[in-house]
């Protein structure tokens, strides 16, 4: 590490976009694409700095702001990740530095589920003096840069934030004796985030990916076969469910699938390390469906209907009726909710006082059918009233469950790989995002399938795809696939208890589903404007006429 500045003068003048010749070289900021912390001044002398009464100040630069630890298990060699950047002192008269350090500091909070008051401490300290002791160096008027390197263990607690508390970190450099009255002057904070990667063979690879799998037979249901995969098991990212009802033994009603993922913390307090405590895990729902809102059969688009399913109904009819020996295919493609309500897990190896980890959950709600659901369909009994609603039998839930590892939405491909250079940046983000961290939460649905559906489907499987369907244009009257399964049958109708001569599908029709309720608003508002429009019109006819 070098310790003599090896810049000197005033700084690098703005580049002049309107004259061509200054783009070869072009000059590139230190600073990558991603938003950084909140805009400092400048260094430059100003015009303060001019006529001698400016002020020395000190300002950091980093290579990168977001770094990807490697944590291994105990015992296990690990890779450390480095922290690189520049030291900028601009002095406004010839100084005598003796002084200069750069130090990264972790903090804490806790906020305690118990009666303990809220937490906060350090929780890593890394402090790096760039001139050696005793050793004096002597600057002129303007600026000087050094240059820092920080090591930071790959067991470091990473970046995290829910309502158990918070793991942060900045970085700051401090000279002594040059400033005021012979004070020192710091430099303002500058954010730095570390995120977990476990990678593959290499650290620039995204994380692995998930492919579980629940089989089985059951008494009532038969065999069956169900699969969560996902090609970067990640926040914010893709999530494929495959469902296989292989000839089940009898007439069954499938009401819901529900999939979701439980989230628990362990809070574990640095200073005393008797002090730990594990609140109530919760659940966080991915989709749910039903009748109201049935699989997508993997066409989505970004209206957020095909992807993330709503509330379930409680009382609402069957998503299928399956016959006896009957097999039954469904895929639905989901999106795994963002990093504001499911943090990544806690990898082996690091240590922090905020830990998570995950499970996902899977639940079928079923019933078998009654003899007289089972008969052939009677059209003169469909239309029973009365206490015969309330005999509906009892429905049944199974809950199948896997340990889930699911990994930071910041890991993925552009994140990781060193970008393209180009005169502007071809991912452009606002200047004041202070912690809006790059990362898949923010994809397009669009974007997200195109980077993360290539290998979602198997080659055992010719029927499931996965197909993006873009937004229909105001006024026009889109048609979302077909469910090959949707329950509009007379046998499902049968199982709300409520079926007349004419019955009503219960699934929304072709048009609703692929339109919005707003716009499903807009076009009725439409319509009848287009119809006072036409009856004005005609009125004018009828009246020059008269004339």
């Amino acid at each position: 590490m070098s310790r003599r500045p090896f810049g000197e003068g005033t700084g690098t003048p703005p580049l002049d976009t309107t004259d061509k010749s200054a783009l070869g070289p072009f000059y590139v900021s230190s600073s990558t694409s991603r938003p950084g912390g909140q805009r400092h001044r400048s260094s430059s002398p100003g015009i303060l700095g001019k006529i001698g009464l400016g002020q020395p100040s000190l300002n950091i630069s980093l290579v990168e702001d977001v770094f990807f630890l490697h944590p291994e298990p105990d015992g296990r060699p690990s890779d450390d990740e480095f922290v690189r950047g520049n030291v900028r002192l601009w002095l406004p008269k010839p100084r005598t530095l003796k002084h200069l350090t750069v130090r990264l500091i972790g903090c804490y909070d806790i906020g305690w589920n118990d009666s303990t008051p809220y937490e906060s401490g350090v929780c890593l300290e890394r402090t790096v003096s760039l001139l050696s002791d005793g050793e004096e160096l002597q600057l002129e008027k303007g600026e000087h840069t050094f240059e820092f390197i920080i090591i930071v263990p790959a067991s470091t607690a990473c970046y995290e934030r829910c309502q158990y508390g918070r793991v942060r970190h900045v970085i700051t450099a401090k000279a002594k004796g040059i400033g005021p009255m012979g004070g020192d002057i710091l430099s303002n904070e500058k954010p730095v985030f570390l995120i977990v990667n476990p990678g593959l063979d290499d650290v620039s690879r995204p994380p692995p990916p998930m492919h579980l799998k629940f089989e089985g037979n059951l008494e009532e249901i038969g065999p069956y076969l169900m699969s969560l995969q996902s090609e970067f098991s990640m926040v914010g990212g893709l999530l494929l469910f495959r469902l296989n009802l292989l000839f089940p033994p009898m007439d069954i009603f499938i009401y819901s699938i529900k999939v979701k993922i439980m989230q628990a913390f362990h809070l574990q307090s640095p200073v005393d390390k008797d002090h730990a405590t594990d609140p109530a895990p919760h659940a966080q729902t991915v989709f749910i469906l039903d009748s109201a809102h049935p699989p997508n059969y993997g066409k989505v688009s970004d209206d957020g209907r095909s992807g993330r399913s709503g509330t379930q109904t409680p009382r609402i009819g069957p998503l299928k009726a399956l016959r006896k020996d009957e097999m039954w295919k469904v895929h639905h493609l989901a999106r795994i909710t963002n990093d504001n309500h499911l943090r990544p897990s806690t990898q082996e190896g690091t240590v922090t006082p905020i830990s998570v980890n995950h499970s996902i959950h899977c639940e079928i709600t079923y019933r078998p059918m009654t003899e007289e659901e089972s008969a052939p369909f009677d059209p003169a009994q469909a239309g029973k009233k009365g206490k015969e609603k309330e005999k509906e039998p009892e429905r049944r839930k199974i809950v199948m469950a896997k340990p889930l590892d699911l990994f930071s939405c910041c890991c993925f491909l552009d994140s990781l790989t060193l970008p393209v250079y180009s005169l502007l940046d071809p991912n452009p983000m606002p200047l004041d995002a202070e912690l809006q961290l790059p990362c898949v939460c923010g994809m397009s649905m669009k974007r997200l399938i195109e980077k993360h559906a290539n290998h979602l489907m198997l080659d055992d499987d010719s029927d499931a795809t996965i197909e993006y369907i873009a937004q229909p244009k105001p006024g026009s009257n889109p048609m979302s696939p077909a469910s090959p399964t949707t329950p509009t049958d007379q046998l499902s109708q049968l199982a709300l208890g409520d079926l007349t001569d004419e019955p009503q599908p219960l699934t929304p029709t072709e048009d609703e589903r692929g339109r919005p309720m707003s716009r499903r608003r807009q076009a009725l508002c439409d319509d009848g404007l287009a119809g006072a429009v036409a009856e004005c019109v005609g009125q004018r006819e009828r009246v020059e006429g008269r004339k």
